[in-house]
Formats: C-alpha cells, structure tokens, sequence
C-alpha cells in the first residue's frame, strides 16, 4: 500500500477528501462509522496513506465521545502501519485512556511554536514586505519569492493550530486539495510550508479591494453588479463542490476583485479547518462568521 500522500494522482487526492468528508460527518451525526469500510472505498496501493489521514478523525471523535482507544487494537487491524506512527495519532492513548508504554512522548528536541508577532523577515524562500490582514487563521503578509521575485500572499497559521499535530495534518491534505483547484474565481494555492516551527500557506497575490471593503467606501451596488458577482462566485463554488471541496466561509470579504475586475474567492482549504473545533466540543456550538449564516445554524 502506497504511504506518502503526495504520490496520489488528483483524481485520488480528491476522492480522499471526499471519503474523508463523509466520514466526519457520519461521526457529528452520531454514528460510530467503520474505519476498514471507509478504508475499502479507495483503491488498496493508496489505502496506507488515506488510513494516516482518517485515523486522526476517529481517534478525535472517539476522545469526544468517551470511547476506548486502543493502540494495540489499531495494531492488529492495519498491520502494515508503523506501531509508532498510529501511537502518536492516538496521542498516547491506550484501551484504557491512560498512556502506552510505547506511546509518542513530546521530544526535548520538539521546534518551539512561534507566535504571529515573532514572523521572521525571511520564511524560506519568501522575503516578508508587510502585514495585509489579520484573521481566524492567522496573519497574511505580502511576501516576495526571492528567486522568482513573485509577490504572493503568505498567511501564517496561528500558534494554537500549530500546537496541533492533527490539525496541522488536516490543514496540510485541504491545502493540497485546494492547490488542485484551477479556475478564474478561485484564488491559487500556491504552497504550504513549515519553517522553524512557522506552518504558513502561500497564495496568489491579487493586488484589489474586496468585496465587504468595495461596499462600504462606494455605497451599494448597481442590481447588475451585484448579480454579476454572484454569478461569478457561484461558478467558482460549483467547480470547487464537484471536486469535493466546500469553502464554508463565503462572505464578502472573502470575495476579491482581480486587476480585470473578475471576483476570485480566497481562503479555500482553510475555512473547512476552522470547524475542527478549536475549544469548540459542544454539538450545537456555532462556528463560521454570524452574519453570513444560513439562520438554521442559529437555531
């Protein structure tokens, strides 16, 4: 069985997600869903590296709903797995919830987790310019590649995702489904990195107003215009949802106007990431922006 991620052929990457998507769900909708069967949807040479990326989900929910975890079970049921590997996803944890002899201790030698205020004016190949905006995730700089002299969009995840093994993982296979996603609406991934202990995705750069800050300095759209830039968006979200990937976030400030006034979506393979429950463990807790949420999220 294949065990690297990144040999995957697209049409594989995004069958993942999917396969990873319904098994989520099948979890917040109160069942106990089958690791081996989800495993069996996919094709046997990529199932090694698709259990590295499920594992993390069932290991989580289990922990949220108060079930065993079991090192040794994991085991035997995916021999071809490294003990070690499944003993660090499972955080250590063992049938009876307390720590395995052979389990994934912090190491001494561990990088420190950088905060957003301690960036560096170099982050590998890119050269930061300046701050352009402050989010859930994180910082976004404008950065320079210093070889290809590219300007890009550099975000910086914030210190309690980077804390997060999982989370990062979870962060690294959306980043590489999105950087899949080539249309005109939606903005590019370009790379995602990690840096002396900085996790960072690197976007395209798209020097324009969007649309939240467009509305409030010139007022109110034309009928036209605002029916323009639906159909624009909602062309970018249909392309993304036949591959299987939903944005969760769309607001108007995530809505970019392009140098040839076309709206590009931004922050695909991030908005699904903040649902992962950062302190978020109530099954009725609201995640998302307010006021940009169908009311039913409100009830």
């Amino acid at each position: 069985m294949s065990s690297s991620f990144t040999e995957f052929p697209e049409e594989i990457l995004l069958e993942v997600n999917r396969v990873c998507n319904r098994f989520e769900t099948a979890w917040r909708a109160g069942e106990d869903p089958n690791l081996k069967a989800a495993l069996e949807e996919l094709p046997e040479k990529y199932r090694g590296a698709a259990l590295l990326e499920l594992l993390p989900i069932d290991v989580e929910w289990r922990r949220r709903s108060q079930l065993p975890i079991d090192v040794d079970g994991y085991c035997q049921r995916f021999p071809g797995v490294d003990r070690e590997r499944i003993a660090e996803i499972c955080g250590g944890a063992s049938s009876d919830n307390s720590v395995s002899d052979t389990a994934a201790t912090p190491s001494s030698t561990q990088k420190r987790t950088r905060t957003t205020e301690d960036i560096p004016r170099t982050i590998g190949d890119y050269e930061i310019v300046d701050q352009i905006g402050q989010g859930g995730m994180g910082a976004v700089y404008r950065a320079v590649h210093v070889r290809m002299d590219r300007t890009v969009a550099l975000k910086v995840i914030q210190p309690e995702i980077a804390k997060d093994p999982q989370l990062i993982q979870r962060f690294e296979r959306e980043v590489r489904v999105a950087a899949k996603l080539t249309h005109p609406n939606i903005v590019a991934a370009l790379d995602a990195r990690e840096e002396d202990g900085i996790y960072c995705l690197i976007t395209e750069f798209i020097d324009g107003q969007d649309l939240n800050t467009l509305v409030k300095k010139n007022g109110p759209m034309s009928v036209s215009a605002v029916v323009d830039v639906l159909i624009q968006a909602a062309t970018g979200l249909e392309y993304a949802h036949q591959r299987g990937v939903i944005h969760r976030d769309i607001k108007p400030a995530n809505v970019i106007f392009g140098e040839q006034g076309q709206a590009i979506l931004t922050d695909f393979g991030i908005a699904k990431l903040m649902t992962h429950d950062l302190q978020l463990t109530a099954t009725q807790a609201m995640v998302g922006t307010p006021n940009y949420m169908a009311p039913e999220f409100g009830l």
